[in-house]
């Protein structure tokens, strides 16, 4: 459960440019961003390190949520925020997502994405691992030796999250689909149940009736 305030990011509203001189289209490699016309998806390609401008305070409750493909394995496949624009002083504040390579600049948890895994949800708990002001959010298709792949993230958000929800005795507290950040892209939003549990002193209701299934 979010915070009801989810930074979704349309990459229509934002600059896409390089990070790191050093490593987008290094040694002289192509590299390429493109944006989807609804601005939900980044697509880039060959040798790319790029970055949005996105000043954002991680706390311990930040969550960064994606969904990523890549129909070939690149060297490093990455996300996460930074704010110097280089990789120095300990690579970037985020996640490998897969790669034939491990790179030690990003945290390793989830370096799970494969060839053929097409559309893959991420939610990243970046927060309890990185926390401080942070001014751009990164994002990373390292492939310098065969610089021919894509790399794409879509439905990029980050948010505060907490696991419960607590209302004062008598009160009430209205869930809307601001605060349920859930995703399937196999199916539609209303066909996704949700499951209320450890409920206690209290209930849910939908519609007026008491429920503890409900869809998004």
């Amino acid at each position: 459960v979010n915070d009801g305030s989810p930074n979704i990011v349309n990459f229509n509203d934002y600059t896409i440019s390089t990070f790191d001189p050093s490593q987008d289209g290094s040694g002289g490699s192509p590299t390429s961003a493109t944006v989807s016309p609804d601005g939900s998806t980044l697509e880039i390609g060959n040798n790319s390190w790029k970055k949005v401008s996105v000043p954002y305070t991680l706390t311990a409750n930040t969550v960064l949520s994606l969904e990523f493909r890549a129909d070939s394995i690149g060297e490093i496949f990455g996300i996460g925020f930074d704010n110097d624009n280089s990789i120095g002083g300990g690579g970037v504040n985020g996640y490998q997502l897969g790669g034939t390579q491990t790179w030690s600049g990003m945290d390793q948890s989830f370096n799970t994405y494969d060839q053929g895994d097409g559309w893959v949800r991420f939610d990243l708990p970046i927060g309890t691992d990185y926390t401080g002001a942070m001014s751009e959010l990164v994002f990373v298709l390292d492939d310098d030796a065969s610089p021919t792949g894509t790399a794409l993230f879509r439905n990029v958000n980050f948010y505060e999250s907490t696991d419960v929800l607590s209302v004062n005795e008598g009160a009430t507290f209205n869930i809307t689909n601001a605060h349920i950040n859930s995703v399937d892209v196999d199916d539609t939003a209303t066909g996704l149940n949700f499951t209320a549990s450890n409920l206690t002193n209290g209930h849910v209701e939908v519609g007026g009736v008491t429920r503890d299934t409900f869809t998004q």
